[in-house]
């Protein structure tokens, strides 16, 4: 079976670094998938789920928010700024955040950073509930 390389990184350093069979990530444009042999490849990652098929063991997904990607050399790279895992999710301190950024989002005006920066929140925050199989409250 044909395999490439994963290397996650965030601010807070390498979080994945192994051969998988195939990714699926969220990008600016929606997900996308990388499969061996995929075409040379660099682009923005948006916010969403993505799942990791590796080389032996089950598949595994997480949240990602924003970022940068790249294949190439069989080595698919990516650059997340933020890393959310089901173990590591506080749903309690999710849910008091939402109800903060859904009035700064339905209040705000969407042409000042504040609001990009909440609506971006916001999206990190109904993925972690796709994630964890759970409806927006």
């Amino acid at each position: 079976m044909e395999t490439f390389s994963l290397k996650l990184l965030t601010p807070t350093g390498l979080l994945l670094d192994e051969q998988v069979k195939s990714v699926t990530l969220p990008s600016a444009n929606g997900q996308m998938g990388v499969l061996p042999g995929h075409t040379r490849y660099v682009g923005v990652l948006g916010v969403g789920i993505c799942e990791v098929e590796p080389a032996e063991g089950s598949s595994r997904k997480f949240v990602i928010a924003g970022g940068f990607c790249s294949f190439g050399d069989q080595v698919l790279q990516i650059l997340a700024d933020s890393v959310d895992t089901k173990e590591e999710i506080d749903m309690e301190r999710y849910g008091k955040d939402r109800k903060e950024l859904e009035t700064l989002v339905a209040h705000g005006s969407t042409y000042t950073p504040e609001w990009q920066q909440a609506s971006k929140k916001l999206h990190r925050i109904e993925a972690i509930d796709r994630l964890v199989g759970r409806s927006a409250l």
